[in-house]
């Protein structure tokens, strides 16, 4: 009788061990709260709004670009679903700082772990732009130099898919990041 209480805990144990071993998660950065509400822009919004700056760039030589939280997310996510080699689920885009702030879930089975990139925009004396991949955290840890590579990479692809043809044709003035918003001054050449 004795063996079959030690027999039956120790399989019990086993269940339970084997149950945590499938649902690590490792922690990592919490998002910060929106400071409005979400709305229902999308990518096609920021594709018609793209649309509407190239125009006026036509017209008068220069145009001005107006990016939200929102619309950025929905970018980010869409870029996602189309990625084959894509570990990260439930982007949220957050622009504070100076900074283009991805959060997300990393997950590589069995192991959830929560994403953190911190990109900074710089503009070259040329006018061009880059998207600097200043941070980035996969749980509670800095993600070695390849991943840092990869996500941008991965950043710099989905925003030049939003402006299309004319990314290189684009002399950026400005691309200020601040208060959930993305303002973009530049002329197309």
């Amino acid at each position: 009788m004795h063996g079959r209480v030690i027999y039956l805990a120790g399989a019990l144990g086993a269940v339970l061990l084997a149950t945590l071993a499938c649902q690590i998660s490792t922690g990592g950065r919490v998002p910060p709260t929106r400071l409005a509400p979400d709305s229902t822009d999308t990518v096609e919004d920021l594709e018609k709004d793209w649309e509407s700056a190239l125009r006026t760039a036509a017209e008068t030589g220069q145009f001005t670009l107006t990016i939200n939280e929102d619309q950025l997310s929905s970018l980010v996510a869409k870029s996602l679903e189309e990625s084959e080699e894509a570990l990260l689920t439930q982007p949220a885009v957050f622009l504070r700082d100076g900074q283009i702030q991805i959060y997300g879930q990393a997950e590589q089975s069995p192991v959830t772990a929560r994403f953190y990139a911190a990109i900074t925009p710089v503009i070259s004396p040329g006018g061009q732009l880059s998207l600097e991949v200043t941070l980035v955290e996969v749980g509670p840890i800095p993600a070695p130099d390849f991943i840092q590579r990869r996500v941008s990479t991965f950043i710099t692809r989905a925003f030049e898919g939003i402006l299309g043809p004319n990314a290189t044709r684009i002399h950026f003035l400005s691309f200020n990041v601040d208060d959930g918003l993305i303002t973009i001054v530049g002329e197309i050449r």
